[in-house]
C-alpha cells in the first residue's frame, strides 16, 4: 500500500491517464484553442447520447467527427480533392454510431429492472395492494 493512502483511495499513478479522465484531449490538441473546445463539445454530445460505458470508443468517434469537419471546412476552401474523404468518414462515422446505438440497446436489455420499476408495475392503478 502507498504511505499516506487508506485502503480505498488508489495513487493517480496506479492507471493510465486516458483511463482517468474521459474528457481530456488528445496530447496535441491545446484544450484553450477553438479546436479543443470543439473537441470537448462534440465529446460532451456524444456521452449525453451514448454515457460513458466505453470511453475508448467515444474518444475515437469525437476525433473522427473533428476530422470530418476540418475535411469539410477544406473543401469549402477549395481543396476539391479531398470531398471523397468526406464521404469516407461520414460513412466511418455513420458505422461507429452503429455500433454504439447496438451496445447501449444491448446494456438496456440486461440491466434488472430497477426499484423504481418494480414498484410502479405493483402499485400500477388496477392491481390490488
Amino acid at each position: 500500500m502507498f504511505e499516506g493512502a487508506s485502503s480505498g483511495e488508489r495513487s493517480p499513478s496506479v492507471r493510465a491517464k486516458v483511463t482517468n479522465n474521459l474528457r481530456q484531449s488528445p496530447a496535441a490538441l491545446d484544450g484553450r484553442s477553438h479546436r479543443g473546445r470543439r473537441w470537448r463539445d462534440l465529446l460532451e454530445g456524444l456521452i449525453a447520447e451514448y454515457g460513458t460505458a466505453d470511453p475508448e470508443k467515444l474518444r475515437a468517434l469525437c476525433a473522427l467527427k473533428l476530422a470530418l469537419e476540418a475535411t469539410q471546412d477544406a473543401v469549402v476552401n477549395g481543396d476539391i480533392l479531398r470531398s471523397e474523404d468526406i464521404v469516407r468518414l461520414a460513412n466511418l462515422i455513420s458505422r461507429r454510431e452503429k455500433e454504439l446505438r447496438a451496445k447501449q440497446r444491448q446494456r438496456e436489455v440486461e440491466q434488472p429492472p430497477g426499484l423504481r420499476d418494480k414498484l410502479s408495475s405493483r402499485y400500477s392503478k388496477g392491481s390490488a395492494p
